[in-house]
């Protein structure tokens, strides 16, 4: 079979990406060995490590304007905001199930430092833009002595949802859970495969050849899991593993997204999820308890509360040394390209890049420099 584009590799950015294509008319093959775990169980450490979980499965999706560390606009966040905004409320259009939850997010000061610095620069109007009023919801039930500051433009997106219900439409196999009007079926030249590409058995020319499959270009996106290959050598990943939690807690109600040394994310019916630790030497998906000793140190110093561990989940982002995306073509093959290195803030930038990407691919336009992986070349 014929297709426009092999990607390899089902987190987020192969999952936008190959919506991004598909809205372009573009046929589509995606290969991953995806494992189907949900965060809201128990866990299934068997299941985790017969098929290594990537990062965008087990995140929260958050998105927030604001490094709350320093009171300093995010790079670029207007510039992705602007992009990703219509391009998941069109997923939802198509597939039924709300994927984008837009919730205020509200920064508890850690001490008075922090909170006189806030006093300082929140009146400058490139910051003030994106301040709302402080949420009143279940903030009696939070420890906040130095009390904090709301951010508009921020929120979450279920990553898991949008990866599983893209498999669905390209298998043509729709679950219980978006068998709704407009949901959007395979169309015929678009498949997914659900094992691991394996680099030795690709022929590249003039165009890819892999099994059956026949592309004009390949485009990786296997997180982590490429910072060795054969196409793109010495990249300068930084990967982290990080941690999270998925709490039960019944009795608290909130309309925004906490953050206090860790974020809390109500994801509905009293559930929560709880992150994330940032750990740059351990980089394997098996949770720690170390990690769940750090996460639960800091719920306990933002809840007044008791709450309900139902699940604990590690994954190694693909962060980048700069902190700033991969996304370009290899230097020995003009036909595969790589988008990469999406970080803490893949829901966010992962629209625009694709974007981006498909544009230089089919257009010939050029990508911006600090984001072109040939800076490192």
């Amino acid at each position: 079979m014929k297709v426009d584009v092999l990607i390899s590799g089902m987190g987020l950015a192969g999952t936008v990406l190959a919506e991004t294509l598909i809205q372009r008319g573009k046929s589509v093959a995606v290969f991953d060995p995806c494992s189907h775990v949900s965060p809201s169980l128990p866990n299934n450490l068997e299941a985790q490590r017969e098929e290594k979980l990537n990062s965008s499965r087990i995140a929260a999706g958050i998105f927030n304007p604001i490094n709350q560390k320093r009171f300093a606009p995010h790079w670029k966040f207007d510039e992705f905001y602007a992009k990703a905004m219509p391009f998941y409320q069109n997923i939802e259009i198509e597939s039924g199930p709300p994927l984008l939850h837009l919730l205020p997010s509200y920064h508890i000061f850690k001490d008075a430092g922090q909170q006189n610095d806030w006093l300082t620069k929140g009146c400058e109007p490139h910051l003030m833009k994106y301040i709302s009023p402080n949420p009143k919801i279940g903030l009696e039930l939070v420890k906040q002595p130095f009390e904090g500051v709301s951010f508009n433009a921020s929120g979450f997106v279920n990553t898991q949802a949008l990866i599983e219900q893209t498999i669905d439409r390209l298998t043509g196999t729709p679950t219980s859970n978006n068998m709704v009007t407009g949901w959007r079926p395979r169309q015929p030249a678009n498949h997914f495969i659900n094992e691991k590409l394996d680099f030795a058995k690709l022929e590249i020319n003039t165009t890819i050849n892999y099994q059956n499959i026949e592309a004009e270009s390949l485009v990786l996106c296997n997180g982590f899991a490429d910072w060795q290959n054969p196409y793109f050598p010495s990249l300068p990943f930084y990967p982290s593993k990080g941690e999270i939690l998925t709490l039960e807690i019944p009795d608290f109600s909130t309309d925004c997204i906490l953050h206090n040394g860790v974020y809390l994310v109500p994801i509905g019916n009293g559930v929560f999820r709880c992150g994330a630790t940032y750990n740059h030497i351990n980089l394997n998906d098996a949770p720690s308890e170390e990690g769940k000793a750090w996460l639960t140190k800091h719920l306990n110093n933002l809840l007044k509360i008791p709450y309900k561990i139902i699940n604990h989940l590690a994954a190694v982002r693909p962060t980048v040394k700069d902190r700033r995306p991969l996304l370009g073509k290899s230097l020995t093959h003009n036909n595969v390209f790589m988008l990469n290195g999406l970080g803490t803030k893949g829901v966010l930038m992962a629209p625009l890049l694709a974007d981006l990407l498909c544009s230089h691919i089919f257009d010939g336009l050029p990508l911006p420099k600090d984001m072109d992986i040939a800076r490192f070349y």
